[in-house]
């Protein structure tokens, strides 16, 4: 066989079966086919194929992907795995072919690996960097609507007690706090009392009032304006 040729390193060994054979079609030959032939070799036999192919393959119209010797070196690596590693630093220092360069597609893939685990690693991390600050905005969210209903019952409370007129007048003067801040039952006023704000206090109620376009503020906005001369 010629892989056990103490020659076959050198090229022109192959000139005389090439006479006679397609070695490119050869180093072509689909797994399926090598199969029936690797079964019939013993370890040593598949070796030395494997080193015979791989010289072939540089010399005779490489096979790619699909190189002969791919399918030779997979069967010796299915039967016996640490033989077949023995090869890497020799196929690698022989041959051309990227694919059939087995040490350094395995290194390749273990380099893949690493580094697929490094990137799932740093989108596992920063998914969960991303929920933390989710949760805390959400804890932040919730903290800011629990103050502001504490302080707007706070608030509520302090105007409660006094009379409708004089709730109002206090509302306007609170110009952070739209109208709709406050409950629309405050609205409920009578003409007399309405008639009775002097014209400063119904001045400010009325620019306080009049960004609302409908609802129960704006009816009471358009009173106001109908029981007094606004400020031009």
């Amino acid at each position: 066989m010629i892989g056990r040729s103490e020659h076959f390193e050198d090229p022109h060994v192959f000139d005389s079966l090439a006479r006679s054979h397609d070695l490119g079609a050869l180093n072509r030959v689909h797994g399926s086919a090598w199969d029936a032939v690797t079964a019939a070799l013993s370890d040593d036999d598949l070796v030395a194929l494997v080193k015979a192919l791989t010289m072939m393959d540089n010399r005779y119209s490489g096979g790619g992907s699909v190189a002969s010797v791919i399918w030779v070196y997979q069967d010796l690596e299915g039967r016996n795995r640490e033989r077949a590693h023995s090869l890497d630093d020799w196929v690698s220092t022989h041959t051309k072919n990227f694919w059939a360069d087995f040490g350094a597609r395995r290194r390749w893939r273990a380099g893949a690996h690493a580094r697929e685990l490094v990137r799932q690693k740093e989108q596992d991390e920063q998914h969960r960097e991303a929920v933390a600050r989710k949760v805390e905005r959400a804890t932040a969210a919730k903290r800011r609507s629990e103050q502001a209903s504490i302080e707007r019952a706070t608030i509520l409370g302090e105007l409660e007690s006094l009379s409708p007129r004089e709730r109002l007048v206090c509302m306007a003067k609170r110009a952070s706090h739209p109208p709709h801040y406050f409950p629309e039952q405050w609205t409920d006023i009578t003409d007399d009392d309405l008639l009775a704000f002097d014209a400063t206090s119904r001045n400010a109620l009325i620019l306080w009032l009049a960004p609302m376009r409908k609802g129960f503020w704006k009816r009471l906005y358009n009173r106001l304006r109908h029981h007094g001369c606004p400020t031009p």
